[in-house]
Formats: C-alpha cells, structure tokens, sequence
C-alpha cells in the first residue's frame, strides 16, 4: 500500500506559521492524531483493525504486553532471586544484591547520569521535586542526607574508638599485662 501521508506533513501554529521539523514531539502526536482520524494505524498508514493500530502493530501491542508473558517474567525473576543469579541475565550475583556486576554498574552509572541531569536542571537528584532554597535536594532528601551523614560520622568515630582499644589491648598483651585489669 503506498504512503498516504508524506513523510513531513507541515502544521500551522496559531500565528498561521509553519512548525518546523525539529519540533518533532509536537509535529509526530499530531501525525497521530491526523492517521487516526483519517481510520489509519497510528503508527504506519496500514487500515485500523483496532481502535488505533493495524494488525502488524496490534500483534505485537499484544506479544509486548501479554499477561502470561508478564507473569512468566515475575516467576522467572523470582526464581532468579532464589538461586542468587542476576535478575536479568541468570550470571552470579555480587553478594547482597539482585544483579551481576556488570548489569550493577550499568544501572549505578543510569541512576548517576539521571542524578546529575537532574542536579543541573534545578531539581532534586533524587525524586525530581522543587528543592530547598540554596540547595540541591528537595527538604525531605535533605533531611535524610542530613541523618546519613551524622549516621556515618558517629559511626565512623566509634570504629575509630574500637581500633584504638584493639591496639591498647594488643599493647598490654606485648607487655605482659592482662587486658582485664582495666
């Protein structure tokens, strides 16, 4: 079947200018829109055999997004978590987590390049709400930032204190001296 639709349909703005190209998000759902009402899959130019798809794109709508594939994947996974394998690819996983090192530093470096992008947009790195004046978290992410770093702090000085009296007492026993007369 031929292309009813050229690849580039220009739209008029409310001005009465034409959209360019590079407003693709725009131009792309109004393309939509246009295939849709002309009784057009959405996606190609192939006749609807459902409310917006054709049957190439209904098919695949439908092995996508297919309950029993769904459930499949959970009880997959689940097992996966039993026997320790990566949830995604079935390799060892690193010791107390759900993944594989690869597919752990893959997600980490995901999770790091969103905080950022999100940092510099003005945002909170964390859950993308408005932040605190004069910050870069939103007040409840401050305030767990916050209790982590005394957390860290207070457990970090006790360490230190127990490495001291590991040395005392390595100290006492070097010279003789039983570590419970203290």
């Amino acid at each position: 079947m031929d292309n009813i639709l050229p690849s580039w349909v220009p739209w008029i703005d409310d001005n009465g200018n034409v959209i360019s190209k590079t407003r693709l998000g725009t131009n792309h759902r109004r393309r939509r829109q246009l295939r849709k009402y002309l009784g057009l899959c959405e996606r190609c130019d192939r006749p609807l055999v459902s409310n917006a798809l054709c049957a190439v794109h209904l098919e695949i709508y439908e092995l996508k997004y297919n309950p029993v594939k769904i459930k499949r994947r959970a009880a997959l996974t689940a097992e996966r978590k039993i026997r320790r394998e990566c949830v995604r690819c079935g390799l060892p996983t690193v010791p107390g987590a759900t993944t594989c090192e690869p597919h752990r530093d893959m997600l980490r470096m995901r999770a790091m390049q969103r905080y950022h992008l999100r940092k510099m947009a003005g945002i909170c790195g964390h859950c993308a709400d408005k932040v605190s004046p004069g910050r870069t978290l939103c007040p409840r992410h401050l305030v767990v930032a916050v209790a982590r770093y005394h957390q860290r702090k207070k457990s970090a000085g006790a360490a230190m204190a127990r490495k001291k009296i590991i040395e005392c007492v390595a100290k006492m026993k070097k010279l003789g001296i039983s570590p419970s007369v203290i």
